[in-house]
């Protein structure tokens, strides 16, 4: 392995819903147990003594997350225990056809568009020439070039100004594939600034307690080179019992923040899992069909008791896998 920060450390996922749907959005998160456990149960005291709308923000995990730089989108914050987080954003308006090519979510489908690891901005060597030299051995450099660093940031509704540097894949801006390629997020402010970790904010109804895997469809045509891609980004190769159990899935060990050692406590890891669509089901082949590579499904760590089984949201799957 190369020198250097890692490349496999899970920051976040990104799940996208049309415009002006954020407030959907996070309902439909709520109704799938990301609700903390302590403000629900502090919604009973206020329940006589607010409106509707005042009690739903005491029994509302999902954090407010603000407006991002250039004012096209918004977010609000899904906060794993695991220090993971989902990103629910959305367009505030329709973008017009000069600021679509200002963001690469604009051609993307709602549901889950990306996944984001940790950067690290000012490392040496740089993420971007570890990419580029992996890609470049592997034979691969037209398919994961990736870009210098960018700014980025938002503005918290408390008027905190966040700041951030962006590593992205050349291609990620495109229509096809581009969903199956994560991209690095590397914090100059703070990242409790961008995800806040108190334990009121991540203790979910469900049970959850993390990432459990996240599963990245791509066709059986383009599952080798899918599976160079994603070795040139992790730096590491796939699991030897994934090689040996399934021609067509593989797996890659990734590694969580351990905000104080709460990763380790909780689940034993998140996994990166590639697989080819299974040709039976019609949902994983109108999804290669339209998208390409993409990640098709999230399965979240649970405890004993929590959710069970496959559930929608509804924009994409995700599962529970109980630890």
């Amino acid at each position: 392995m190369s020198r250097g920060p890692s490349t496999r450390t899970l920051d976040h996922i990104v799940h996208l819903t049309p415009p002006g749907t954020l407030p959907q959005a996070v309902q439909q998160f709520r109704r799938l147990g990301f609700t903390c456990v302590q403000n629900l149960q502090m919604s009973l005291h206020y329940t006589r003594r607010h409106s509707a709308d005042r009690v739903a923000f005491y029994i509302n995990s999902v954090v407010d997350g603000g407006e991002h730089a250039g004012g096209l989108t918004a977010n609000a914050l899904v906060i794993l225990p695991d220090g993971v987080y989902l990103e629910l954003i959305h367009f505030i308006r329709k973008p017009s056809p000069e600021e679509s090519p200002a963001s690469p979510w604009a051609n993307k489908p709602p549901g889950f568009i990306a996944f984001a690891f940790l950067g690290s901005p000012g490392s040496s060597p740089s993420i971007t020439s570890l990419i580029n030299n992996r890609a470049e051995a592997l034979g691969i450099s037209h398919e994961l070039e990736c870009l210098q660093p960018t700014s980025g940031g938002r503005t918290r509704p408390d008027g905190e100004r966040l700041e951030w540097e962006i590593v992205a894949p050349v291609r990620w801006a495109e229509r096809q594939n581009a969903m199956g390629r994560p991209f690095y997020c590397g914090d100059v402010t703070p990242r409790k600034l961008r995800v806040p970790l108190e334990e009121e904010k991540r203790d979910h109804v469900n049970k959850t307690r993390g990432i459990a895997y996240l599963r990245v469809l791509v066709s059986e045509e383009a599952f080798e080179l899918k599976t160079r891609e994603i070795q040139a980004v992790l730096g590491v190769p796939p699991l030897a019992e994934s090689v040996i159990d399934n021609k067509f899935e593989r797996a890659w060990e990734l590694q969580l923040l351990d905000e104080g050692g709460i990763a380790r406590e909780i689940h034993k890891g998140a996994r990166l899992v590639l697989s080819a669509a299974d040709k039976t089901d019609a949902d994983e082949v109108k999804f290669v069909e339209e998208n390409g590579t993409g990640v098709f499904e999230v399965g979240f760590a649970v405890k004993a008791g929590g959710g069970s089984d496959q559930e929608r949201t509804p924009y994409g799957r995700v599962a529970w896998v109980v630890v």
